[in-house]
């Protein structure tokens, strides 16, 4: 199942809204080891805080992915999603 773009959640005292797609600026990341490994990103759109999970199985390619992203912050996630991962991911 694919997790980008993450399922933005927003919840209030109204009950919770969500919103899809490549929207909003990364404003935090914050990530927990253990599998599934998770990285929740925060993101700030229309003047409201969205909050997001990308799930990985995969150890070292979330490892690459979280700190990529850590360097990310104040883009827009359209940037972030257009970014080559490949190359951004190669440690050479």
């Amino acid at each position: 199942m694919p997790t980008w773009p993450p399922l933005w959640i927003k919840r209030g005292r109204t009950g919770q809204t969500t919103i899809k797609g490549e929207v909003g600026i990364l404003q935090r990341v914050h990530f927990f080891k253990g599998e599934p490994y998770k990285t929740y990103l925060i993101i700030e759109h229309e003047n409201e805080v969205f909050v997001g999970v990308l799930l990985v199985t995969d150890f070292r390619f979330w490892d690459h992915v979280t700190l990529l992203l850590s360097h990310q912050i104040g883009r827009s996630i359209r940037e972030i999603g257009d970014l080559d991962m490949a190359a951004a991911l190669d440690p050479e």
